[in-house]
């Protein structure tokens, strides 16, 4: 009855609408196919039926059209219709089942949403346009910008502007001279000059990506200019972070802490739910807009859509978002991509547009990247070893690109407001770096006032030079010794840094024990001498009190037994001797003393149960030297004009150290070989989360004089705090020394949500959750000694600083004692200089 209502409807206005078809499309059954597509060939446009299976077109010219009705599932059928003026056409239409399709598109439940078959579709299609390209030359233009700007409530807002109110009124009342309001005009154009340009940072890059499959990239950076900080830009490279929407996971680590699924994942299914929500065409084909969901809320899926074109079920665009959970440091993030066919039917990225937001207290970062590719050469044949371990350069010649060079690349021209920016930022360049600006900063630098010397320190700077020196503030004339009580005395520095980034940093510094009206000082000089290979030196010589283990439990830093004094000559160098292989060697030279003869602070003394007293030894003189050598296999890094930036490796990293205590040198006393050998490595564990290990063994291979100091020493944890999990043992309750050798291993696992995401309330908390152990053996006194421990951890961010706060449950076993189970409390940072947590 409907279907003849429908009809009847459409008879009775043919008077009204002219130049018309409708109808509805049916299948074998009579039962009405939703969203089935209506394609007009010489208009190529058309239209789509309802959820009842209705359509309607009007066309605005009289004549013979080719027709084309496509629906998933079905053989399309054509025929032609003769549109005449004031005569509308009714036509039914009846598809038949394609078989083989249905077989391969599989609907479980009646009623289901026509994007499950079509996803199906792109799945089954991956490989192909995945593997389509064998290599690639592609010129890439990147623009990310990154504006800043700082919330105020209504209530703030409000008062200001009843203050600029009343201000104007009393103005209003006064006569003011040319010169004043000149000046006020100029302090106001100051002001809005200072504003745009600490409002907004930006970076432009035009570079020749080369590829070849599967993940081989090179970059070469034609042009590069920055404005401002990057630090918050997201998108600086086309190498670490790739959106492929055709593989299974992507592993983001600068964006995301979990691996993010593709909807084009092989069972996404499980992940995602999809909705065909519009139909439309696109070179004489359906083009779907898909909707993506996550079935459950997490941090690693997305929620926008997608959409794909029919017959060939490629990826047309994307637009999907992820918000908070596994986002490293971004509040929201939004990823827009457009691909289109190049002339030999090859299917090319051409567009990527990120937009991402991060909050900070009352401060906004908003920031926007947008990347267009051009110039397409498919299928190049590169040299032999052209791709390695070396995947960006970046030459002087591109720093130094004009904005002449810059206007004619852009595939879009700046707006205004970034115009305006750029040329405030130039122009504050260009006087920021004048002599005549430098020379009155400094001077103004280099005056010495009443809050430098009570607490900001004296300073003397020559930017000019790019040197400067400084002296302590008289609070920094005052230290505290943990054994000996407070000291005074002052530290000066030195600093120096040429054009090519070399540097030179001298520190010295005397003080005066209180207590026993000794001295103790020292002086020491780096040299960064080799900037590309990190090639780095020291000499240092002090007289000092000399703390022997550290990392260990608080209290310790007060146990007398554990502080020497010591005389100390030492020289350190290292150096990168090529790709990820370090080299390093290392001169020490102590004269070691008791401190029994000191006196002592007995602040401390009541954290002891027993007598605090230090331990009485002849003093006498050592002499080592050390060697070592680290390789991280496979390497990634870029080479800018004056430093290489290391981009991390799937290896690990290797590390053999030796160390020879010489007996003679210098009227050295001790005599002993010692060597250790370590690896560690952070790795994804898919979805699961991030696993870091670090294994170590070790053995003095001789100990003809070995002394206690020398010792390899294992320190007792502290009875609350949570230790670098990858250094220390969180229960072991007495300090162990070792003098033959030792094997330990750490791991930790962090899963990144991937667990909390399944417990409905608590994943709202924001929390995660993490397991570790880790074990010592000592053959030598049969100690052996094993933990486990499980824990929850919450990040949260102090201005753009992110922290992560924990709280664990430990428990440990020891053939030596009997250790009860500890809760401990850990805290700790996220470097983004090194892209991981500290533990």
């Amino acid at each position: 009855m409907k279907n003849l209502f429908f009809i009847l409807f459409t008879l009775f206005s043919i008077t009204g609408i002219s130049q018309s078809v409708s109808g509805y499309v049916f299948d074998e059954n009579n039962t009405p196919v939703p969203f089935a597509n209506i394609y007009i060939k010489s208009k190529q446009t058309g239209t789509s039926t309802d959820i009842k299976g209705r359509y309607f077109y009007q066309f605005t010219n009289h004549g013979i059209y080719d027709v084309v009705v496509t629906a998933v599932g079905f053989h399309t059928q054509e025929f032609k219709i003769k549109v005449e003026d004031n005569k509308g056409i009714v036509k039914n239409i009846w598809l038949k089942t394609n078989i083989k399709e249905l077989n391969e598109v599989v609907i479980k439940s009646k009623g289901r949403d026509p994007a499950y078959g079509i996803i199906k579709k792109a799945v089954d299609n991956k490989k192909r346009w995945k593997n389509q390209v064998k290599s690639s030359k592609v010129d890439v233009y990147i623009k990310a910008k990154e504006v800043i700007t700082k919330k105020e409530s209504k209530k703030r807002e409000r008062k200001r502007k009843e203050r600029e109110r009343k201000k104007k009124l009393e103005e209003a009342s006064k006569s003011k001279t040319d010169e004043e309001i000149f000046e006020e005009a100029t302090k106001k154009k100051s002001r809005e000059i200072n504003k745009l340009s600490n409002s907004i940072n930006m970076l432009e890059i035009k570079m020749n990506r080369h590829y070849q499959f599967p993940n081989k990239v090179k970059e070469i950076r034609t042009a590069y200019k920055k404005y401002g900080s990057t630090f918050g830009l997201y998108y600086k490279n086309t190498i670490q972070d790739e959106f492929v929407f055709y593989n299974n996971l992507m592993y983001l680590p600068k964006l995301n802490k979990a691996p993010l699924i593709s909807p084009l994942n092989t069972i996404s299914v499980l992940t995602y739910k999809f909705k065909l929500v519009k139909t439309t065409f696109k070179d004489s084909k359906m083009l779907f807009k898909i909707k993506v969901t996550p079935r459950k809320r997490g941090n690693a899926t997305f929620n926008g859509f997608i959409w794909i074109l029919d017959e060939t079920f490629n990826l047309d665009k994307v637009d999907l978002t992820l918000h908070k959970g596994g986002l490293v440091k971004y509040t929201d993030f939004r990823v827009y991509q457009e691909y289109e066919f190049n002339k030999d039917s090859i299917l090319l990225l051409t567009n990527q547009v990120f937009d991402y937001m991060e909050k900070s207290g009352k401060t906004r970062f908003t920031g926007k990247t947008t990347v267009n590719y051009s110039n397409y050469e498919i299928n190049p044949v590169f040299p032999k070893k052209y791709f390695g371990n070396e995947v960006g350069i970046t030459t002087q010649e591109a720093m130094d690109r004009d904005s002449s060079y810059w206007v004619k690349i852009r595939p879009k021209p700046l707006t205004v407001e970034e115009q305006r920016f750029q040329y405030v930022k130039d122009s504050i360049y260009e006087y920021l770096n004048s002599p005549a600006y430098l020379d009155s900063v400094d001077s103004v630098y280099n005056k010495i006032t009443f809050m430098d010397v009570i607490w900001n320190g004296v300073g003397h700077r020559d930017r000019k030079n790019k040197q400067s020196w400084s002296f302590g503030s008289i609070p920094e004339l005052i230290s505290m010794e943990p054994v000996s009580g407070f000291r005074l005395g002052p530290g000066i520095s030195y600093f120096k840094k040429w054009e090519n980034e070399k540097n030179i940093n001298v520190r010295a510094a005397i003080s005066w024990g209180i207590l026993n009206s000794d001295t103790k000082g020292s002086l020491s000089v780096s040299h960064k001498y080799d900037p590309m290979h990190e090639g780095y030196m020291s000499i240092r010589a002090s007289r000092s009190f000399d703390i022997l283990v550290t990392s260990d439990a608080v209290s310790n830093l007060f146990e007398r037994a554990n502080w020497i004094e010591a005389d100390r000559l030492n020289f350190r160098t290292h150096r990168e001797l090529f790709n990820g292989f370090f080299g390093y060697f290392e001169f020490n030279f102590e004269d070691r003393k008791s401190i029994n003869n000191y006196k002592h602070t007995k602040i401390f003394d009541a954290l002891f149960d027993k007598p605090n007293i230090a331990i009485n030894f002849a003093g006498y003189q050592s002499t080592s030297l050390g060697f070592a050598v680290w390789y991280t296999p496979f390497q990634k890094y870029m080479l800018e004009p004056k430093r290489k930036v290391i981009l991390g490796s799937k290896w690990p990293t290797f590390n053999l150290y030796y160390l020879k205590g010489v007996n003679g040198l210098l009227g050295s006393k001790i005599d002993f070989d010692y060597i250790r050998f370590n690896i560690n490595q952070n790795f994804k564990v898919r979805t699961l989360g991030t696993s870091s290990y670090r294994f170590s063994a070790g053995k003095f291979l001789s100990k003809r004089n070995l002394k206690r100091e020398d010792y390899k020493i294992f320190p007792r944890s502290d009875k609350w705090f949570f230790a670098s999990f990858l250094q220390s043992m969180q229960l072991q309750d007495t300090t162990i020394n070792v003098t033959d050798h030792y094997f330990q291993l750490n791991y930790i696992h962090h899963f990144n949500g991937a667990v909390i995401n399944f417990v409905p309330l608590i994943k709202k908390l924001g929390i995660h959750t993490v397991i570790g152990t880790s074990g010592l053996l000592i053959p030598t006194s049969n100690y052996r000694y094993a933990e486990v421990f499980a824990g929850v951890e919450r990040t949260f961010k102090i201005s753009r600083t992110r922290f992560r706060l924990g709280v664990y449950f430990v428990e440990a076993k020891s053939n030596y004692n009997n250790i009860k189970p500890r809760i401990k409390f850990g805290i700790n940072f996220y470097s983004f200089r090194n892209d991981d947590w500290g533990f």
